[in-house]
């Protein structure tokens, strides 16, 4: 699996969300963002093949609490 750059522009506030998130599940920014898309494929029943060894069962879980 190749790693890629992405670039993205988000208010303040839902970056620091997000970081607090991150802390929260024991988690780097980059990969909260990308246990966060992969979610959201899953619930889209769209699959990423090469990624789904890396997402939790829980990750939806993760969220609510």
């Amino acid at each position: 699996m190749a790693i890629k750059t992405l670039t993205l522009r988000i208010s303040l506030t839902i970056k620091e969300d997000l970081r607090q998130l991150a802390e929260k599940d024991h988690r780097s920014f980059s990969n909260m963002i990308e246990a966060m898309i992969l979610d959201h494929c899953k619930l889209q029943d769209i699959a990423i093949p090469e990624q789904l060894s890396l997402s939790r069962d829980s990750i939806s879980q993760n969220y609510k609490d």
